[in-house]
């Protein structure tokens, strides 16, 4: 009979046969919030901000869908982490009780043989001898041997038992925070026209197809010009994406102009764009140029003044809005977007081609 593989730790063992099923739940249930987050934030992406304003419901895309895109982020994290931690101890209970259950067969068996051995005592010593005789003395270390291995596996099950105590006080304490999400509200009065012009996107990714307007012109050297077409390219790898690149250059050196000569100067010497491609210069082609030409030179832009950030996705540590990998979670006006480097701006909208997203810090 069963002496510590009793309840609870048969139910334990009984309800966790088949724990290898407890990974797919977490990512069943996982995804099923993520979805869920993903569907709430994009809600506000398929009405216009402008078409929110004119429905009298302006808090909606300002405030009332970021707060629950948040929060749900939020949670869809906090789910993840308290399954992932439950299932994991899961198993470590399993395996716990799993032992207990052979540990304690084992002392049943140990008990019996131990039981047999001293019903079979055989006579102390030979008849007509005084000491102990060999047969005497074997039983008597068989049974010291059984003895001892009784107390060992006694002493295991007390603590196999509790450590599974532990294990199921720490599944019971795994809990999901109720504290509120940060949300950050985009002022109105920061949000560029780029994000409510109905002619300057294609979902999330920003049409370059004509420019928002026109800017400071630059009169530069054609060697001046090819350079910047070049990091234009290396930055964004497609003409159209090259020329938010460049309007974002003007933007950066428009912004910090007191302390460089040119725009050339800035992108070169202000460590904001990466060495390995200021550095290393390769004519980019006639249609670069001719970007950079329109950008500079004939001073149309095609980004607000304000956008001054852009990241590739791998530097890109967070979104607001739901897995940074996933382009559709992006909603222009909405997305807070947090990069490796510390910088926090709202997205604006992505370089055709799968370029950078871009937007304006907050």
């Amino acid at each position: 009979m069963a002496e510590f593989y009793v309840e609870p730790y048969v139910k334990y063992y009984n309800g966790l046969k088949n724990v290898n099923d407890l990974n797919s739940v977490v990512t069943k249930t996982a995804n099923d919030v993520t979805q869920l987050s993903n569907s709430i934030t994009q809600l506000s992406g398929r009405i216009a901000i402008s078409r929110w304003k004119e429905l009298g419901q302006e808090s909606i895309s300002t405030t009332i869908l970021p707060t629950i895109s948040a929060r749900l982020t939020s949670i869809s994290s906090d789910v993840s982490g308290a399954l992932n931690n439950a299932v994991q101890k899961a198993i470590e209970l399993y395996d716990k009780v799993k032992e207990l259950k052979e540990k304690d067969e084992k002392l049943t068996t140990t008990k019996n043989e131990l039981n047999t051995l001293k019903s079979n005592e055989p006579s102390y010593s030979e008849e007509g001898k005084s000491e102990e005789s060999s047969e005497h003395s074997t039983w008597r270390t068989n049974v010291s041997t059984k003895e001892q291995e009784v107390n060992s596996l006694t002493t295991k099950c007390k603590s196999l038992q509790g450590e599974a105590d532990s294990l199921v006080s720490a599944i019971n304490g795994i809990s999901i925070s109720d504290e509120p999400a940060e949300v950050v509200n985009i002022p109105e009065n920061t949000t560029p026209e780029v994000l409510t012009g109905t002619n300057v996107l294609d979902g999330n990714v920003i049409n370059t197809n004509s420019p928002i307007g026109t800017g400071t012109k630059y009169d530069i050297s054609d060697s001046d010009l090819a350079y910047l077409a070049h990091v234009a390219k290396r930055e964004q790898g497609s003409v159209e994406g090259a020329k938010l690149e460049l309007s974002l250059m003007v933007n950066l050196y428009e912004k910090n102009r007191s302390k460089f000569s040119s725009v050339q100067d800035y992108v070169a010497h202000s460590g904001w764009f990466s060495k390995n491609v200021t550095n290393s210069y390769q004519y980019p082609g006639d249609a670069y140029v001719n970007a950079a030409r329109e950008v500079i030179i004939d001073g149309y832009r095609y980004l607000p003044s304000n956008v001054v950030e852009h990241d590739c996705l791998s530097d890109i540590t967070s979104i607001s809005t739901g897995t940074v990998n996933d382009r559709s979670n992006y909603i222009p006006g909405q997305t807070i977007i947090n990069n490796r480097y510390g910088a926090r701006y709202v997205f604006v909208g992505f370089a055709p081609n799968n370029g950078d997203p871009f937007g304006y810090l907050v």
